[in-house]
């Protein structure tokens, strides 16, 4: 008797165990939140790419064995993308990381130019201190007239922030209304990548032409 008792009350507590497992199971389902586009998220992009690719253009002209001279690795720019319930986006650039992404720009291109212009005065037996002190001009000078900051800055943010509608079919992401153009996208609850663009012209000076230039692009949701 006592035995089957015992047997009894054993699967009596592993019934109990079941039913308790079983609505933590429901609990933790019903706590997820299921994957939504609507929020912000912001990525890293690597700028030095673009940089590298507009300087070393068939258009500039610049001599090849100048490349190894120009080092645009770790230009990174924060972009920033918003998506409403109601149907609207806000997309954009980081302000602070711009900055930032310049003053490296310009340290990186001080030294790299006083590399290429010594190189070019030692066919004329002159150092670079000489020929600062031939033009009455200095270093800083030459650099502010060559990459003015306030130009670089501009032009930077001639690409301003853009706003709009959008909608999702499957894993496709039209802007603006758009019939055949779209981003193809994955997502989870923290993750939105941006695959693929489809039918977009990237020539556009627009922040969503520059996001299609750095496809795949990994977003993380802002806390």
């Amino acid at each position: 008797m006592k035995k089957f008792l015992a047997i009894l009350l054993c699967v009596a507590m592993l019934a109990s165990c079941a039913v308790l497992l079983t609505a933590c199971g429901k609990d933790d389902e019903e706590g997820k939140t299921p994957a939504t586009i609507v929020g912000d998220w912001e990525a890293e992009f690597d700028f030095g790419a673009i940089m590298e690719e507009l300087m070393f253009s068939a258009d500039t002209e610049v001599p090849e064995e100048y490349k190894d001279w120009f080092d645009f690795s770790g230009l990174s720019v924060t972009m920033w993308i918003s998506f409403e319930d109601e149907g609207t986006y806000e997309v954009g650039f980081d302000e602070d990381s711009v900055e930032d992404m310049i003053d490296d720009l310009l340290d990186m291109l001080s030294e790299s130019m006083k590399k290429v212009l010594e190189q070019m005065l030692e066919s004329q037996d002159m150092t670079l201190d000489e020929y600062l002190t031939m033009m009455g001009t200095t270093w800083d000078e030459v650099m502010e007239e060559t990459f003015p900051r306030s130009e670089i800055k501009d032009s930077f943010y001639d690409m301003e922030d853009t706003t709009g509608t959008y909608r999702m079919d499957g894993n496709k992401l039209y802007f603006d209304d758009e019939e055949d153009e779209y981003t193809e996208f994955t997502l989870t609850a923290d993750k939105l990548s941006f695959t693929k663009v489809v039918g977009m012209d990237l020539d556009d000076e627009n922040v969503l032409s520059v996001l299609g230039k750095l496809l795949p692009l990994e977003f993380t949701r802002k806390k």
